[in-house]
């Protein structure tokens, strides 16, 4: 555990919250886009990031279960905007 491994796990947190909140953005209804909860959901996946380096698993058990939830997250995300943007009640 060392100040470089923290920061890069927040930053890489960071980002997953920033997909995240894209594919929420991209699901929504035709909302607009809500930056305070964008925010929120980046400083989020910084936190996470800097909770998972002191979890103690190792990174290939981390990096199979976290892939394995993103994706479902953010495919589950990409399918209710490809679907609601087909199947459009106008």
């Amino acid at each position: 555990m060392d100040i470089v491994s923290i920061i890069s796990r927040a930053g890489i947190g960071a980002l997953a919250g920033i997909s995240y909140g894209f594919t929420g953005y991209a699901k929504s209804k035709g909302e607009g886009m809500d930056w305070q909860k964008f925010i929120k959901t980046g400083v989020l996946g910084a936190c996470v990031g800097v909770i998972s380096e002191f979890i103690p698993i190792t990174m290939a058990e981390a990096e199979i279960y976290m892939t394995t939830f993103g994706l479902t997250a953010g495919i589950e995300n990409l399918i209710k905007a490809a679907w609601r943007r087909i199947f459009r009640k106008e």
